[in-house]
């Protein structure tokens, strides 16, 4: 089971997050290592919970109150049945996630492929050898998965709650933002913060980032 949660913090505010253990989750919160908002502010009680059959459904869901104002998310918790109505009625645009986008990696460059119809597990271009990228989905997903993040009329795009190692050997190597109708490629240096903002009128489907130790990983938006 997959599940979407609301934390009360101490000082009132709300965290939102999602887990497939929510009690052991919970305690990891109280122990600062849940995440990095709940280091700083400490969670009282669990306010507010859902259950979801899949792990991407309980995702999606987080994102999505993760954009209520905290008055939105205070009705959430007060009367969930009747926000979960209104919810399902929302006007969020929603794409069909294209689930063909294949992404092959040149790892002597850098570079990036992407293809919408089937290719090759491997392909020679200028030289160059690109390998397919296979989306990945283990027990790392709490420090590589990308997260959405609200900031008044622009999105940033975070890889996982707390920042992710950008060592020589160790960094995420690129971000990529899979629209309706194409895509955008943010390539990340050493030291520099893995992150990427996009406007809320931007017709953004799907989020991937590339870890050179863990793989690709992905979540839609």
């Amino acid at each position: 089971m997959n599940y979407t949660y609301i934390l009360e913090c101490e000082d009132h505010t709300y965290y939102t997050g999602w887990t497939n253990d929510l009690e052991k989750r919970f305690q990891s919160h109280l122990n600062g290592k849940g995440a990095k908002y709940t280091k700083s502010h400490r969670p009282l009680r669990i306010a507010y919970y859902e259950m979801h059959a899949t792990k991407k459904g309980a995702m999606r869901r987080e994102w999505r109150i993760k954009q209520m104002t905290k008055k939105e998310k205070a009705q959430l918790i007060k009367s969930p049945l009747t926000n979960v109505e209104l919810f399902d009625k929302e006007k969020f645009r929603r794409a069909k996630f294209n689930r063909g986008l294949h992404i092959l990696y040149a790892p002597s460059s850098g570079k990036v492929i992407m293809e919408m119809n089937d290719v090759a597990a491997e392909i020679l271009c200028k030289d160059e050898v690109f390998v397919e990228l296979p989306v990945q989905n283990n027990e790392d997903w709490e420090t590589h998965e990308p997260v959405i993040n609200r900031n008044g009329d622009f999105f940033s795009v975070n890889i996982a709650s707390d920042d992710h190692p950008m060592e020589v050997d160790h960094h995420i190597a690129f971000v990529i933002l899979q629209y309706e109708k194409g895509y955008r490629v943010v390539y990340f240096d050493e030291g520099e913060k893995p992150e990427v903002k996009f406007y809320q009128d931007e017709p953004v489907i799907a989020v991937y980032a590339y870890c050179n130790q863990h793989g690709l990983w992905c979540i839609e938006a």
